[in-house]
């Protein structure tokens, strides 16, 4: 049986740069194609080509995407992610947001001079980013511009039973180390990449504006956790 299609959801700051250069050593640069959630239209019908004239060129596709490419894949796919505590994440994010001028939310972050309170709370994009986490992995790649609610959260979890393997960011080496076992990776050395500089503790306002608006993440990233823990367990007892 030829190994499944790799489909990487990259949750935004959430070691997806990392993974991302994990799966290019694994398969070569040329076998694996970054999906744009940006263009997912164009996207999808560039993904439905690839496999129509050229099936089993690319062995994973990675990227900031909604959860369902492999509908339109005709072979098998194994369905990756990894999941971060949605603090850690929002502030890695405004902080690269505010060093980096290519970013989309750059200018406006430093026009308003955004505290991360005021990034979760008032930037133009703060409905897509809060809980987006739990957006796309509960969502779908044909309405990708949904937001996240209740029902996404319980969608998300519902995906995930099905996923090859999601982990938390924070233990990054386990998940390598289980994708290594389940889909016969090679040990190859990593480099950390896209990495956020070390900084002081956050104010308690900035943290409480964070978890305010993003329960759902919240909820998610201990649900991965306890759940991932869990395959730990198993894993060294079998």
């Amino acid at each position: 049986m030829s190994a499944p299609v790799v489909i990487f959801i990259h949750n935004v700051k959430a070691a997806g740069t990392t993974m991302g250069d994990v799966l290019r050593r694994e398969y070569g640069p040329a076998r694996v194609r970054r999906v744009d959630g940006y263009r997912l239209g164009e996207e999808l019908d560039a993904v439905r080509s690839i496999e129509s004239e050229a099936p089993g060129s690319i062995a994973a596709y990675r990227g900031h995407m909604p959860f369902g490419l492999g509908a339109f894949i005709p072979r098998p796919c194994a369905y990756i992610t990894l999941v971060r505590d949605p603090v850690a994440r929002l502030v890695s994010h405004y902080r690269w947001v505010l060093r980096t001028p290519s970013a989309r939310l750059h200018e406006e972050a430093v026009r308003e001079r955004f505290t991360p309170r005021d990034y979760v709370a008032r930037s133009t994009d703060a409905p897509f980013f809060n809980n987006g986490q739990t957006r796309l992995l509960g969502g779908s790649v044909d309405r990708p511009g949904e937001l996240a609610d209740e029902g996404t959260l319980e969608r998300a979890m519902e995906n995930l039973e099905r996923f090859v393997l999601v982990g938390p960011v924070e233990r990054f080496d386990e998940s390598l180390e289980l994708l290594r076992a389940r889909l016969g990776w090679r040990h190859e050395p990593y480099e950390r990449l896209n990495t956020t500089p070390p900084a002081r503790e956050i104010a308690d306002a900035d943290r409480d504006a964070i978890l305010e608006r993003n329960q759902l993440d919240a909820r998610l990233h201990e649900w991965v956790s306890r759940r991932f823990a869990r395959e730990l367990l198993a894993r060294a007892a079998a």
